[in-house]
């Protein structure tokens, strides 16, 4: 008698809501080829302007020495750049300040030696970045802080007083990584 109690209780639990058998679920698995998942993450430098380079009033042309400028450059990290600044508005041989149609020459320099070799460049595509950047350029790699630079000018002791004024000009700063 035990064993059809048991037998009975076996089907009852087999048996779906509406009498009819449930169903085992069954879970295959295949393994076929991997997805590839990718990114490419671009480094990024950016350039900020700190001061200009300020001559202030001068009344002696020859050798006048602007108070230096600043910017700074920040670079993601692990990132070589090199930093150069452009010729200006108004460039033939030397970099030109203008009040209207006069001209006032000044060169811009990386260091306070003011020596030619010193000369502010341009950078192109193509300048060593990095530790050894191009002469008249400055460089590094990046850390993801910001890294400030001076700029310092001068007018040529070979300039001539031109006529009073405000002269001003516009250097692009480029950097390249």
């Amino acid at each position: 008698m035990l064993k059809k109690i048991v037998i009975a209780a076996f089907a009852v639990a087999a048996l779906g809501s509406n009498g009819a058998f449930a169903q085992v679920a069954s879970t295959v698995s295949v393994t076929g080829s991997n997805l590839s998942v990718n990114a490419q993450v671009q480094a990024s430098c950016s350039v900020a302007v700190g001061t200009a380079v300020a001559f202030g009033s001068i009344s002696i042309v020859p050798s006048a020495v602007a108070t230096p400028g600043s910017f700074s450059v920040t670079c993601d990290s692990g990132t070589d750049y090199a930093v150069g600044l452009g010729n200006g508005n108004n460039f033939a041989v030397t970099r030109k300040m203008s009040s209207g149609v006069n001209l006032l020459p000044y060169e811009l320099f990386v260091d306070g030696t003011y020596a030619p070799a010193s000369r502010f460049n341009n950078v192109t595509l193509g300048d060593n970045v990095g530790g050894a950047p191009a002469a008249g350029t400055l460089g590094g790699t990046g850390s993801g802080s910001s890294i400030n630079y001076s700029v310092y000018g001068q007018i040529p002791a070979t300039a001539t007083k031109p006529a009073p004024g405000f002269y001003g000009d516009s250097v692009a700063i480029t950097v390249i990584y």
